[in-house]
């Protein structure tokens, strides 16, 4: 139930998006930084295997697509985003084309307060 409200969550917040500038084409050597918790990391209902995000499938689907994009997994499991906030320094590259983030999940299971997510 968790991730359903998570996913609603996401939905909602890329729906107030409304038009978004157009994006230049990715790089074909792009260095892309997938950045979040559980989700990102891949984290299963009963495994914790980085092979199960999103990070690996967006690589082999560039892949697939002529790319020799990298896809960084930077997720960690139970991570809020505070403690996101205090990491993701460590791992930004200054030169770095892409970065994704997905955090939220675990704030929502645990019932932060939208004010200090």
């Amino acid at each position: 139930m968790r991730i359903f409200r998570a996913l609603l969550v996401a939905c909602a917040a890329l729906a107030a998006c409304g038009d978004a500038a157009k994006l230049a084409p990715l790089a074909p050597d792009a260095v892309v930084l997938a950045f979040g918790d559980s989700i990102t990391f891949g984290t299963g209902d009963d495994t914790t295997r980085a092979e199960l995000g999103y990070p690996p499938r967006l690589e082999a689907l560039l892949v697939q697509r002529g790319r020799s994009a990298v896809v960084i997994n930077a997720g960690v499991p139970g991570e809020t985003t505070m403690e996101g906030v205090s990491r993701i320094n460590s791992v930004l590259d200054p030169g770095g084309e892409v970065l994704l983030l997905m955090e939220g999940t675990n704030d929502i299971g645990n019932r932060v307060p939208i004010e200090t997510v």
